[in-house]
């Protein structure tokens, strides 16, 4: 596999689960080209998700996490996360 894509689920799920999706895409990633990306959402609750933030932690500490924000296409008043890590020539 060369491209991991995740919009907005980790967020809504337990860090135990997200630890475990990670480990699993990694296994499955290809070790020399490779790209990860996650999109999230703004005014996220605690109570009911994780800060998005936290995201790029669950993975290998060596992935440098780009992160850009941008406002979301179906509403104008909302931000978009978007945390992109890139190995090679993969996504670009």
């Amino acid at each position: 596999i060369n491209i991991f894509f995740n919009s907005s689920s980790f967020v809504e799920m337990s860090p135990t689960i997200i630890k475990n999706y990670a480990a699993h895409v990694e296994r499955c990633l290809d070790p020399t080209n490779k790209a990860i990306a996650m999109i999230s959402y703004d005014k996220y609750d605690l109570n009911t998700s994780i800060d998005p933030n936290l995201l790029p932690t669950f993975f290998n500490k060596s992935y440098k996490f780009k992160k850009e924000v941008n406002e979301s296409p179906s509403d104008k008043l909302r931000k978009n996360f978007y945390y992109i890590y890139n190995s090679g020539t993969c996504a670009r």
